[in-house]
């Protein structure tokens, strides 16, 4: 009997030695692949919480990248490659729908991820791998953080349900891991090949129950985004302006007074019982996009509404925040 114990835990401890031997080499195979196509992400935030960092991939050798669009894209932003190379970025547009950003660097021959290397159908139980640089560990040429876990659910994110606070809503891929911290977003989730399942996005925590959800983006959508963002494609402005223009009054929304060339388009005031009071606008709150036009200015709302009939639904996208809100205004809602 003691024969049998000894060659038994002999047996076990041989098995738990092996497995361990096969996770590391996997593990160490898929930072081979992976690790060379991230960078880290440094912009604006250090101030009220605001984290300055997050997670970008290459997704052409040329040196385009993509990462999560949020607060740390607003001012001038760096990125430092897996080798320790820093660059100055070019902000060369975003996508406010599906929150993605895409940022330029001068260089040739960057390991990129591509429509090649997409895994198109991931499914529930399928192992899977999320790199990031979660919490801003990685400053200079140190490796990524990297987690193992499996796929939860393949699903649809109900942002527009106000389950969630986020301007998307569409085809998600859950995973059983903690990959949605602060300076995750931007990052990838790959299957035990190496393959690109999609990129993961920003933290969002379901207001009813409290739970975080840990959430990718399909590799496809972000490929989609990425092919109109670079095409330019935008809602075009009427070749005719209307005769009775929108107006932010008319909905309860007034902004702060316009006292410079650029002044930011802040929420200033709402109205009581207004449409916007009912879309929960609310002070302070800062307008990205009029009907998917970017606006950098009131002059820019101005001239965005001024193509815009007055009876007609606008959709804006807000900040407020880490948060970014997508809000339908009619005035006919006051009615």
């Amino acid at each position: 009997m003691i024969r049998f114990r000894c060659y038994f835990s002999m047996v076990v401890g041989f098995a738990i030695m092996s497995g361990s031997l096969v996770a590391d080499a996997q593990i160490k195979v898929i930072n081979q692949m992976t690790q060379p196509k991230l960078v880290k992400v440094y912009g604006s935030g250090g101030i009220s919480g605001l984290h300055a960092y997050q997670s970008g991939f290459f997704v052409s050798p040329d040196g385009l990248i993509a990462t999560t669009w949020s607060h740390v894209l607003d001012g001038e932003t760096s990125v430092v490659t897996a080798d320790g190379r820093k660059f100055k970025t070019e902000f060369v547009g975003m996508d406010p729908g599906l929150e993605v950003a895409l940022l330029k660097i001068k260089s040739a021959k960057e390991a990129c991820f591509s429509r090649k290397s997409i895994l198109k159908t991931p499914f529930t139980g399928q192992q899977c791998f999320s790199l990031s640089n979660l919490f801003g560990i990685a400053v200079g040429d140190e490796q990524q953080s990297l987690m193992r876990g499996t796929v939860s659910a393949i699903t649809k994110l109900d942002a527009q349900l106000g389950k969630y606070d986020s301007a998307y809503s569409g085809k998600v891929i859950v995973v059983d891991l903690i990959a949605n911290n602060p300076g995750a977003a931007g990052g990838v989730l790959v299957d035990a090949g190496g393959k690109f399942i999609g990129m993961l996005g920003k933290e969002l925590r379901e207001k009813n129950t409290q739970t975080w959800l840990n959430y990718c983006i399909p590799a496809e959508s972000i490929f989609e985004s990425i092919d109109a963002i670079r095409s330019g494609e935008r809602v075009e402005n009427p070749k005719t302006k209307p005769a009775t223009p929108f107006q932010l009054k008319l909905v309860g929304i007034e902004l702060v007074p316009d006292v410079l060339q650029n002044t930011r388009p802040f929420v200033d005031d709402v109205i009581d019982e207004s449409p916007a009071s009912k879309q929960d606008i609310r002070l302070d709150d800062l307008i990205l996009f009029v009907d998917r036009k970017p606006v950098r200015s009131i002059r820019e709302v101005n001239a965005a509404l001024s193509n815009i009939d007055r009876d007609r639904t606008i959709s804006i996208v807000l900040r407020r925040g880490e948060q970014v809100l997508t809000k339908r205004l009619s005035r006919l809602d006051d009615k």
